[in-house]
């Protein structure tokens, strides 16, 4: 009870501290400690049983997008409802599909939208939901033959890798098999840091990049590998197009072929970070999150080789 009391304690003076803030650590702590109060007052039995109905919860999401559930009840007026009835009506759903949970249920079987309806709406995440079931769900299906196949180790290529196992092709080659599924990919790369910290964010970028760096045509400054659309460079040029060096926009040929005009000084180049990196020398370099179920798998040495080619550096492998 002592700590129970300590965290209630500790997420009252996080939570008055946020405020209108915008302070990214104090964030990230009231969020860990309101986790860790969650953890502390929940039996076991119930942290144990909300992990295991986890998937139930990611398969009622993706029926919901698929619906068009979050879509209807989005567009609703801010004070309006709707029952499940008029969703089925409205979706052609089976009304007894329609148990919502990520909406607000005001009455028996009655609905209205709140801000996690209407966010899961946009375009980006919503897009995310089904990316990411589409491939996460086939993959994890099949991890375990997929294990016992390759005897229980670390897949060491694309093709070993779960996902692979499940559709038989590597997933950027799935994707580009099926165009809606590398479109819902985009969107979501897109989409999915907004709101969050970029590491420019973070990083002290002035400090250390407010000397030694010189002009020239033939200069990298940085270079951003699986950049998708470049979102992330945009803003970087906005707030630091002071510093001279190009910026290169790096990412498959598929991705770069749907880049709509990109600021002067943002160069776009189509590659595959399991090919040699073509730029070269002293310069910034920073590669984001890419998919376990594929790219970690397939030859992990050579994105590392190419992010020393980039940076000038040894590869102490």
């Amino acid at each position: 009870m002592a700590l129970t009391d300590s965290l209630i304690a500790e997420v009252t003076s996080l939570a008055y501290a946020e405020g209108d803030s915008k302070d990214v650590e104090n964030h990230a702590k009231l969020l860990r400690t309101i986790h860790k109060l969650q953890l502390a007052a929940e039996k076991p039995v119930e942290t144990a049983k909300r992990i295991m109905y986890q998937p139930p919860i990611n398969i009622a999401l993706r029926m919901a997008v698929e619906f068009g559930l979050l879509d209807t009840l989005s567009a609703l007026d801010q004070e309006s409802s709707i029952t499940a009835h008029s969703l089925a009506e409205a979706t052609g759903a089976e009304e007894l599909l329609i148990t919502v949970g990520i909406c607000d249920e005001i009455g028996s079987c009655k609905y209205s939208a709140n801000s996690v309806t209407r966010e899961l709406a946009l375009e980006g995440l919503n897009d995310g939901v089904k990316s990411l079931y589409d491939t996460v769900v086939p993959a994890a299906t099949g991890l375990l033959q997929c294990l016992d196949n390759i005897g229980r180790r670390a897949p060491t290529t694309a093709y070993e890798a779960p996902f692979a196992f499940a559709e038989k092709v590597p997933m950027f080659q799935w994707m580009k098999e099926i165009p809606d599924q590398r479109q819902y990919f985009d969107n979501y790369m897109a989409a999915r840091r907004r709101e969050v910290p970029r590491w420019f964010d973070i990083w002290p970028v002035s400090n250390v990049l407010s000397s030694g760096l010189r002009p020239g045509p033939k200069r990298v400054l940085l270079v951003d590998v699986g950049a998708s659309h470049g979102h992330d460079l945009v803003i970087f040029k906005e707030l630091h197009g002071s510093f001279p060096g190009r910026l290169v926009l790096q990412d498959l040929p598929e991705t770069i072929d749907t880049i709509p005009n990109l600021p002067k000084g943002i160069e776009a180049m189509a590659y595959d970070f399991f090919a040699p990196q073509p730029v070269t020398g002293k310069c910034q370099s920073t590669n984001r999150p890419v998919c376990d179920t594929d790219t970690q798998t397939q030859e992990p040495a050579s994105i590392t080789s190419a992010l020393f080619a980039m940076t000038g550096t040894t590869n102490p492998a």
